[in-house]
């Protein structure tokens, strides 16, 4: 049968056909990229060298803090999130230890079309982890290799299965030239001295201390490409 008497419905066939094929490239699409998100999360929870890696990646640095670790490196495709958490101790039973005091929690996500995006705390909950916030000790703002950065110190604490950190939150709102990303960083360090007189403390050296602050961020590329050397 030529091609100019052929029956409609055979195109209608064929057009069916092609439609599956599509939606079965589709479908496959979708399974590898879940697959590969389930082993990118899984190594992301349990390979230190994964952890490490992921954490110097999103910080843009060669080294992480002296004293710190990777316990929490999770990413989604399409980098439309990235969350990191180091920790003084290592994970026990893939919770934060009791006797943790340092920890640090970076977000970078994409900001909502209205352009607002998930909070911090939010994201932190999803992984059984609280934030809490008390008196205000200090804020102010930064520049860290050519991004700005706000910050906010508050008497807090973070809770995690169990495990409770007292003392000071330091909160870190990033912002990158040109960027609309949603970037921020929970660093909470053990002072649970600070629940009695929390306004009559000594914050040198601390993480309510602007330049403890900017020592600590000093090896971060927050900005990656667009962060001065």
């Amino acid at each position: 049968m030529s091609e100019r008497s052929r029956s409609p419905w055979a195109w209608v066939a064929w057009g069916c056909g092609g439609c599956l094929v599509v939606v079965a490239l589709l479908a496959g699409l979708v399974f590898l990229l879940g697959y590969q998100t389930c082993r990118r999360f899984q190594a992301g929870l349990e390979d230190p060298d994964v952890m490490a890696a992921a954490a110097r990646d999103a910080l843009g640095t060669e080294r992480l803090p002296e004293g710190y670790r990777p316990v929490l490196a999770l990413s989604m495709p399409l980098d439309l999130f990235t969350l990191l958490i180091l920790a003084d101790r290592p994970l026990v039973d893939q919770r934060l230890a009791p006797d943790t005091e340092r920890v640090f929690v970076w977000v970078d996500a994409v900001r909502g079309p209205a352009g607002g995006g998930r909070d911090p705390e939010s994201m932190l909950s999803d992984q059984g982890i609280r934030a809490r916030s008390g008196a205000r000790l200090g804020t102010g703002t930064l520049d860290v290799a050519g991004a700005r950065v706000d910050w906010e110190a508050r008497v807090g604490s973070l809770d995690a299965d169990g495990a409770r950190v007292e003392g000071i939150l330091t909160i870190l709102t990033v912002h990158c030239p040109g960027d609309r990303r949603l970037r921020n960083g929970l660093w909470m360090v053990a002072a649970p001295e600070l629940a009695e007189e929390p306004q009559q403390a000594d914050l040198a050296g601390t993480n309510a201390d602007p330049e403890r602050i900017r020592e600590f961020l000093a090896p971060f590329r927050p900005c990656g490409a667009q962060s001065s050397p």
